[in-house]
């Protein structure tokens, strides 16, 4: 369960508060229709990336069950010290590298998800009352993640980034 909270939280960072603040760090840097298409979507363009690997990897788990979802939790920590920095720094520019590592992010969130969920349905060492109860405490911690980020994004974004040009 912790799993998730902390997934859900770095997952929510970046796709909120750490591409907003590399986009608004980039600015236009490609001034064609198709780099000011891209920058002006850049955030919609974002959670789309995002959106396709939650997709492939919640429909994944017929072909690969990972019972040790601390290491998908490690990987997303990577990925949202990676973005942390990103968006300071903006030492990564290119938008096509940056939405095809949000589609990890993605699938990072989405196999932990999946793969917590089946862990809990298909425990031996828990009984049916026990396997409800780990499922709700499960999407309580989904959402203490989840709030966690918001409020650390609302913060992050209003005080720390640069407002947008």
């Amino acid at each position: 369960m912790s799993n998730l909270a902390v997934v859900y939280f770095f997952e929510y960072m970046i796709t909120t508060a750490f591409t907003q603040g590399t986009k608004d760090n980039i600015g236009i840097k490609y001034p064609d229709k198709i780099g000011t298409y891209i920058y002006t979507n850049a955030y919609v363009l974002f959670n789309f990336c995002y959106q396709v690997g939650v997709f492939l990897s919640r429909s994944s788990l017929s072909v690969i069950k990972i019972k040790r979802v601390w290491i998908l939790s490690a990987i997303q920590a990577t990925f949202w010290t990676l973005w942390l920095v990103n968006s300071f720094t903006v030492w990564l520019q290119y938008f096509i590298a940056l939405f095809a590592i949000m589609i990890f992010v993605g699938l990072m969130g989405g196999a932990s998800y999946v793969n917590v969920v089946y862990c809990i349905r298909n425990s031996e060492r828990l009984d049916r009352n026990e396997k409800e109860l780990t499922m709700i405490m499960s999407t309580v911690f989904n959402d203490i993640g989840m709030l966690a980020a918001s409020i650390t994004s609302l913060i992050l974004t209003t005080a720390a980034y640069p407002k947008a040009p």
